[in-house]
């Protein structure tokens, strides 16, 4: 006669677990949508003393603000046209749409104010900066091509039949193995 009883607390174990989490997916659907039916309360922005969160600056993050403000500056004379246009009021029948100015083309600098410039002088510093690693990389490939070409010409000989070339000599004392024991443990020494 075979024991039923392990099989009926298996299955009635089974039957529990699934009858809870039936019921705690029902709990959080209905949640879920009584929360959204529900209006929303007071929001944090409105509270009284509530600051809103401020990123902090990275450290030394000055090289990336100089390059944002750089690209700024260039986009800038891009941008310009374009934001003097959307300033201008549009009325719609008393004032005709007029065209877009064109964007005013900067005036020709003179030579000594260009050497005053900050953004001239750092364009200036990354130019000779990149002609000092641009030599630094052919000086490191030339290198590396006189280091190839010795590798190639490199040549391992291995010559065993040398006159200099004499094995040492080895001689071990020979071991006697006592197999008389038959497996057996000699006696403990008395100390």
């Amino acid at each position: 006669m075979k024991s039923s009883l392990i099989p009926i607390a298996c299955g009635t174990a089974l039957a529990l677990m699934t009858g809870a989490a039936a019921t705690h997916w029902c709990a959080v659907r209905d949640m879920v949508v009584l929360a959204k039916q529900m209006p929303s309360g007071p929001r944090f922005e409105s509270m009284p003393g509530y600051a809103a969160p401020v990123p902090a600056p990275l450290p030394d993050d000055r090289v990336a603000r100089e390059a944002k403000d750089l690209l700024a500056e260039a986009r800038g004379a891009k941008n310009s046209a374009a934001s003097r246009v959307a300033k201008q009021p549009f009325y719609m029948g008393d004032v005709a749409r007029s065209e877009p100015e064109p964007a005013p083309r900067p005036a020709a600098r003179p030579a000594a104010s260009s050497s005053n410039d900050p953004t001239e002088a750092r364009i200036e510093k990354l130019l000779t900066a990149l002609e000092g690693a641009v030599e630094q990389n052919q000086e490191l490939r030339d290198r590396l091509a006189d280091t190839n070409r010795d590798v190639m010409e490199l040549r391992f000989q291995v010559d065993s039949y040398h006159g200099q070339f004499r094995p040492l000599k080895v001689e071990e004392d020979p071991i006697y193995l006592d197999d008389s024991s038959g497996g057996v443990l000699p006696p403990l020494e008395a100390p």
